[in-house]
């Protein structure tokens, strides 16, 4: 994961799948779970599934909670529609048993930069897009280059970390958050509260934003939610404080308790908005997600 990789390198080709000579032939067959039943899916089908064109990306807003605003959007994969590895969770875990994630992980950026160019939408808008710590030593495919080149110009994007086992991967989530600062992107820790060992990467990654599970919100998880609350407040110390955004917000209940236990000045869920399609127009915030200033060299 170089910056070269990311936007310097010779833009090869802007295909849409990846090339022929990158499909694997001969692996075994893996299993996916699909709820009861187990099938057997060939490297093949899985290639084909996470080439850009095969993968499909849906938007969820995220909004000021003070003005009701959309500052942004988080971007979700979904796989090839009517086939097995259409849920999302499903095509994760086959690229994962093919050996897959880091080729998965970049398609999905690249189908959701892709989705986000050619929709025309106001300069001012935040996009969250997810990154596997797990995928991090795969380089960004060649034929993907210049997707790449022209989001690192044209859009405000934050790296979403997904809590699944960061904690084995802390230099190379360091190295992520040094390219993406170089390149005017911001980084986010996803689903605090889910796993603790998340809030060990605050002062190594400095996010940010911190993106609180909803599960936080429950009366009966107060003494996790007390946990992450010092450890924002300890961080807060010494470092700037990161947005705070909070996920599945789907009652007025919670959304009150979103602004009353943590003061979240953001938030995201079915109250809002499910993921879809991009809408045609949205009205740009008046005040877009701050994000923190390039190192100096």
């Amino acid at each position: 994961m170089r910056r070269s990789a990311l936007v310097d390198g010779p833009a090869i080709r802007d295909g849409l799948t990846p090339p022929a000579e990158s499909v694997p032939r001969g692996r075994a067959a893996h299993g996916v779970d699909t709820g009861g039943a187990r099938v057997f899916v060939l490297p093949e089908a899985v290639s084909r599934a996470i080439g850009v064109a095969a993968i499909r990306t849906v938007f969820q807003p995220i909004i000021d909670l003070e003005t009701a605003s959309i500052i942004g959007f988080e971007a979700l994969t979904r796989g090839p529609a009517g086939s097995v590895l259409e849920d999302p969770l499903k095509l994760l875990q086959a690229a994962r048993r093919c050996g897959f994630i880091g080729e998965l992980d970049w398609a999905c950026r690249a189908a959701a930069a892709r989705a986000v160019l050619d929709s025309g939408l106001p300069a001012g808008l935040t996009w969250f897009v997810n990154v596997e710590p797990d995928a991090l030593a795969t380089s960004c495919p060649k034929y993907l280059f210049s997707t790449f080149r022209r989001a690192a110009s044209r859009l405000r994007l934050v790296l979403e970390v997904v809590e699944r086992g960061c904690e084995n991967h802390q230099a190379e989530l360091l190295e992520l958050a040094v390219i993406a600062r170089r390149n005017g992107w911001g980084i986010a820790l996803d689903d605090v509260g889910v796993n603790d060992a998340s809030l060990a990467l605050l002062p190594v990654l400095q996010p940010d934003v911190v993106k609180l599970d909803a599960s936080l919100l429950d009366p009966d998880n107060g003494a996790a939610a007390m946990v992450v609350i010092t450890a924002l407040h300890t961080h807060a110390r010494t470092h700037r404080m990161p947005h705070l955004i909070v996920e599945g917000i789907e009652t007025a209940s919670q959304l009150a308790s979103a602004r009353s236990m943590f003061g979240a000045r953001y938030g995201q869920g079915f109250r809002f908005g499910r993921p879809q399609p991009l809408p045609r127009n949205v009205i740009p915030p008046t005040q877009p997600l701050n994000l923190l200033p390039a190192p100096v060299p």
